[in-house]
């Protein structure tokens, strides 16, 4: 089973902190030479070196691939013999390596269908996942967006590289068009789903993520200050972007299993804990005398009461589900530390907050109640 870059393991694109050495997720299993095909010495090699790839004699195995690409350089089985040779550096997380083997098969784009375009179409999102694995972002981003122009792609495929394409524009720091990218791959996966049955392999639930990741970048840079009257309109910024956050990282639950409810809960926990430290941060407004200054601490402490409650519910409830995946151990941990977090800030407020009462559908005040 794939597992998410955006979720702290694996992904599409291959991921730094991924469980295995092995990145993306197109065919990792040795491609063989077509049934049929003459035997040559050169196809005596490429059987050799899959024996010796098989029997875990990569040295061997990456001598007998690269004496077949000298060899049949302009044959359909060079193509082969460099994608096994890139699976081959996989293993040994050689991804440079892997890079060059990956882009030459690419930079050869068979014109009919078969078993060559098949490698070839297969080469771009190992590409792309090994040039993910260096930080090239660039190679990897346009690499899939290439992929998309494919007008016969099955859609989970389609998917995969709209998904993979978003996660390097991301990384690269084109947010907008990151943006537009999982916002277009979410919006796929519902139609298809509305469509009939979908498996999806989890990219939807990546892209939500990911969407939510950038909601909350810009949402940590929304900044509170005083005065009270300056503070107010920022307030209801900070919390539009809050909920704007959090409704992506729903829809990542909604879409993921639990290891993704662990990750997006904890990350919704941290959206109103943040809120907390910021306003709790605030100094009371200077011309206030003491049992003002007193009346100000008793409000905000009921706010902050209200903040807490909600931190802490999330992270309770994430903590319940991510436990049921073996994978989500990472969040599983933040969050306990969270919960002891929390409950050493709650015992510090005075009295019992209950939820706020207000109606208005200001962004602030959903977030009060």
């Amino acid at each position: 089973m794939r597992r998410l870059y955006a979720l702290g393991t694996c992904v599409a694109l291959g991921a730094s902190a991924c469980a295995t050495q092995q990145a993306g997720t197109h065919p990792a299993g040795l491609v063989q030479r077509p049934v049929g095909a003459v035997d040559t010495d050169a196809d005596a090699l490429f059987e050799q070196a899959r024996a010796a790839t098989q029997d875990d004699d990569t040295t061997r195995a990456e001598a007998l691939y690269l004496e077949v690409i000298a060899m049949r350089a302009e044959d359909p089985l060079a193509p082969l013999a460099r994608y096994n040779l890139g699976l081959l550096y996989e293993r040994r997380s050689a991804w440079t390596d892997a890079v060059t083997q990956y882009a030459a098969i690419v930079a050869l784009r068979p014109e009919v269908p078969g078993r060559r375009r098949d490698t070839w179409r297969d080469a771009h999102y190992r590409l792309a996942a090994c040039a993910a694995k260096v930080g090239d972002w660039s190679t990897a981003g346009g690499t899939l967006l290439a992929v998309l122009d494919e007008p016969d792609l099955e859609d989970v495929d389609r998917l995969e590289a709209m998904v993979g394409a978003g996660v390097a524009l991301s990384e690269s720091g084109s947010d907008e068009a990151a943006r537009l990218m999982l916002g277009d791959a979410v919006r796929f996966v519902r139609t298809r789903q509305r469509e009939g049955r979908f498996e999806d392999r989890g990219f939807g639930a990546e892209a939500a993520f990911r969407l939510a990741e950038l909601a909350n970048a810009d949402y940590a840079v929304a900044t509170l200050t005083m005065p009270e009257a300056q503070l107010a309109p920022l307030l209801e910024e900070k919390c539009r972007r809050l909920l704007v956050a959090q409704q992506h990282y729903v829809e990542a639950i909604a879409m993921g299993d639990a290891h993704t409810a662990a990750a997006a809960g904890f990350r919704v926990g941290a959206l109103y804990e943040t809120l907390y430290e910021a306003l709790a941060a605030l100094a009371p407004p200077g011309d206030l005398d003491d049992e003002q200054t007193s009346v100000y601490r008793d409000l905000v402490a009921e706010r902050l009461g209200v903040l807490l409650h909600k931190a802490r519910h999330v992270y309770t409830r994430a903590l319940a589900v991510g436990s049921q995946a073996s994978t989500a151990a990472p969040w599983l941990d933040r969050l306990r530390l969270a919960l002891d977090r929390l409950e050493a800030l709650a015992s510090s407020l005075p009295g019992q907050h209950g939820q706020s009462t207000a109606g208005v559908l200001t962004p602030a005040a959903r977030i009060a109640q």
